[in-house]
C-alpha cells in the first residue's frame, strides 16, 4: 500500500520539486496528475479538512477563471467552490501531499520536509540551483519545534529602512510566492512602528485577519491584535511552546528582533537581500552580542535578490 500520496501538476516546478524531494527521501508516491484525474469533491473536502485549513486555502487564486468565477468573493459557500473545482481542476492549488504524518499543500517546496516519515536527508537540490538542507523537523515530533523566523528584506549593507522608516528602495521580484511564504505561519510578532506600516496599507494589509502581537507601551487597543506592554519575551516563548505545524515570523522591526535575540528565542535568520546599498538607516538588528549562524538555503533571484536562510546556532 503507498504510504504518501502527491497531487501533482508536472508543469508546476514547485510541484516536480516536492515530487523529486519525496523521492531523494527513498519513497515511491502514488503520483496523482490532477488535471488528467480529478478528485472528487468528496474526496477535496476530506483533502482540506486533513490540512486543518478551510478549502479556500487549496484554491489558486493566480488562475484567471478564479477573477472570472467571482471565487474571491468570501461569502462564497463551500459547495460553490466545489462546483468550480469540479468544473476547473486547474484551480487546485499544488503539491497536496498525504503521508501517514498528515497533509498539507506544499508550498515552498520544502515544506514537504516536515510530512516525511524518514530522516533526517541529505542536501537536496531544486531545479533551480537553491540547497535545501532537512534539519530532521517533523511534524508530530515536539510542539517545542515550533520556530521563531526573522524574516525581513534588508540591503546589501544591513539595513532594513532608510532614516526616515521608508522601503521606497526595496525590489520587486514577481517569482516570489508571497502567498506560500505567508501561509507558513500563522502568527505574526512586530514592535509598534512596524504595525504602523503595516496599517497604512489599509485593505492591501496582508496581515488582515491574522494573528497579530504587536509590542508596544504606548499603541492604543486595537481590534483583532494583541498588544504586549511589558514581558514579549515571556509571551513569544509562551507562544513557541504551542501544538502548531506552522511557525512565528518575527515580522521587525530592528530593536524588537534584538530583545527576542537577546532571550534566545530566534531560531532562524531569512533575509531578501536587495542588491542596494542604502549607506545609513535602520540596521538588521542593534548593537549586541555576536551570534555564530548555519547557511540553511540560499538562492539567487533574476532580479539580484539574494533569498538567504540561516538557523541560528544553539
Amino acid at each position: 500500500m503507498d504510504t504518501v500520496t502527491i497531487f501533482h501538476n508536472p508543469l508546476c516546478g514547485t510541484s516536480r520539486n516536492v515530487l523529486a524531494l519525496i523521492r531523494h527521501a527513498g519513497l515511491a508516491p502514488r503520483v496523482v496528475e490532477y488535471l488528467r484525474t480529478p478528485p472528487g469533491r468528496d474526496e477535496i473536502r476530506a483533502l482540506a479538512a486533513a490540512t486543518g485549513r478551510p478549502l479556500r486555502a487549496l484554491l489558486r487564486e493566480k488562475e484567471a477563471v478564479f477573477a472570472e468565477l467571482g471565487l474571491a468573493d468570501e461569502s462564497l459557500p463551500d459547495d460553490a467552490l466545489l462546483d468550480a473545482l469540479e468544473r476547473h481542476p486547474i484551480l487546485l492549488n499544488r503539491p497536496i501531499v498525504v503521508t501517514p504524518l498528515g497533509t498539507a499543500l506544499c508550498r515552498p517546496s520544502e515544506a514537504v520536509l516536515e510530512l516525511l516519515p524518514v530522516g533526517p536527508l541529505p542536501p537536496f537540490t531544486k531545479e533551480d540551483g537553491e540547497v535545501v538542507q532537512d534539519h530532521g523537523r517533523r511534524r508530530g515530533a515536539s510542539p517545542a519545534q515550533r520556530r521563531l523566523r526573522y524574516n525581513v528584506a534588508c540591503s546589501l549593507d544591513g539595513f532594513i529602512a532608510d532614516p526616515d522608516g521608508g522601503y521606497d528602495w526595496l525590489v520587486e521580484d514577481q517569482s516570489i510566492d508571497f502567498d506560500a511564504l505567508y501561509a507558513e505561519f500563522d502568527t505574526f510578532v512586530m514592535g509598534r512602528k512596524t504595525w504602523d506600516v503595516m496599517q497604512a496599507q489599509g485593505d492591501a494589509n496582508p496581515l488582515r485577519g491574522k494573528r497579530v502581537i504587536v509590542a508596544s507601551r504606548t499603541l492604543a487597543a486595537s481590534e483583532g491584535v494583541t498588544i504586549v506592554r511589558d514581558d514579549i519575551a515571556g509571551v513569544v516563548a509562551a507562544l513557541k511552546a504551542e501544538a502548531s505545524a506552522r511557525d512565528i515570523w518575527l515580522f521587525g522591526g530592528s530593536e524588537l528582533a534584538g530583545v527576542l535575540f537577546a532571550a534566545g528565542l530566534v531560531d532562524r535568520v531569512e533575509t531578501a537581500v536587495m542588491p542596494v546599498l542604502l549607506t545609513r538607516g535602520i540596521p538588521l538588528l542593534p548593537a549586541g552580542a555576536t551570534q555564530r549562524l548555519a547557511l540553511a538555503s540560499a538562492r539567487s533571484l533574476a532580479s539580484g535578490i539574494q533569498m538567504l536562510a540561516y538557523d541560528v546556532a544553539s
